[in-house]
């Protein structure tokens, strides 16, 4: 029988082929196994938000928060779940522990370079995100997600 930890890299390899149902299949049983899995209650939440599914993606990922060993990713991307939904007050509430990271972490700097695009500071927007990009060496998928940010308020701010 595999254990949580077997089973979420079974989702993985699944997630990467694109197989989303069954990195969630993979993923219920991993939690059946360990209710208090951080690792698999992330990746869940992640998969969900990715189905537009905001209902059941941001409580599992403040579940993951509680559960991770180092929940400074998991507490970025509740933010932006919650940022992305429009409840900004949330996302800030969210974040304010990244702020012990320091401000040379990539996840302050990304996070303080979202809550400035909703305040309408594209320059200062712009300055954190870079920053946070040169810094980030552990997740090169978020990179390309902040790069994305970085090219929408270049664009924004041009027209």
């Amino acid at each position: 029988m595999l254990d949580a930890d077997e089973l979420v890299a079974l989702a993985l390899q699944a997630t990467r082929r694109g197989d989303t149902r069954a990195a969630l299949a993979q993923l219920e049983r991993a939690l059946e196994r360990d209710p208090r899995h951080g690792p698999a209650r992330h990746l869940r939440a992640g998969l969900w938000a990715g189905m537009q599914r905001f209902d059941l993606a941001i409580p599992e990922m403040e579940r993951a928060v509680a559960l991770e060993a180092d929940p400074a990713p998991a507490r970025f991307e509740l933010g932006m779940m919650l940022l992305s939904n429009g409840r900004i007050d949330e996302a800030r509430k969210a974040w304010q522990p990244l702020e012990a990271l320091g401000e040379e972490h990539a996840l302050f700097l990304f996070q303080r370079g979202m809550l400035s695009m909703v305040a309408d500071r594209f320059d200062e927007t712009i300055a954190d995100l870079e920053r946070g990009i040169a810094r980030n060496q552990a997740n090169p998928s978020l990179n390309r997600e902040m790069q994305k940010v970085v090219e929408r308020v270049r664009r924004a701010r041009a027209s």
